[in-house]
């Protein structure tokens, strides 16, 4: 599932492009695996692409966001 959303944290708006993998659900055999997120795009304000100069504390921020808004689709 692709899903572009802008996010705003307190350094700033982002948009952003990104991929979820659903989660795997566990069986006897299969522990499962959580939803993962893969940011392919990441835009400022101002429409610059900054996926590469994000510090990765943003990084991490705007996976958590993208990941509530996926488990908030349920």
């Amino acid at each position: 599932m692709t899903i572009i959303r802008e996010i705003e944290l307190d350094r700033g708006v982002y948009t952003v492009e990104a991929s979820i993998t659903p989660e795997e659900s566990c069986s006897w055999d299969y522990m499962g695996s959580p939803a993962t997120v893969d940011m392919f795009t990441v835009y400022d304000e101002q429409g610059c692409e900054v996926t590469s100069a994000l510090d990765y504390v943003v990084y991490w921020e705007l996976e958590d966001q993208i990941l509530d808004y996926y488990n908030s689709l349920d």
